[in-house]
């Protein structure tokens, strides 16, 4: 996941979701970590997100990205 660089990716481990966006990370749901192979498994994707989001967060902000020209939409609900 590049983190800050886009508004499209998402992470999945278990049912914790991060969804990412430009100027923060949304963090939603929830996940069990047992003391076996699937949890190693997800103890360290957890790690890695967390050294990436901080290596991140130590980089510059990024302004957001430029807007692009929308053309004028009437209104449907003008008479």
């Amino acid at each position: 996941m590049n983190i800050f660089e886009n508004d499209h990716e998402v992470l999945q481990i278990g049912s914790l979701t991060f969804e990412n966006q430009y100027d923060s990370v949304i963090i939603v749901g929830d996940v069990q970590i047992g003391h076996d192979d699937d949890g190693r498994k997800k103890a360290q994707a957890l790690y890695e997100f967390a050294k990436n989001l901080l290596e991140s967060m130590d980089k510059p902000k990024q302004d957001l990205p430029p807007m692009q020209a929308q053309g004028l939409v009437s209104n449907p609900f003008d008479d």
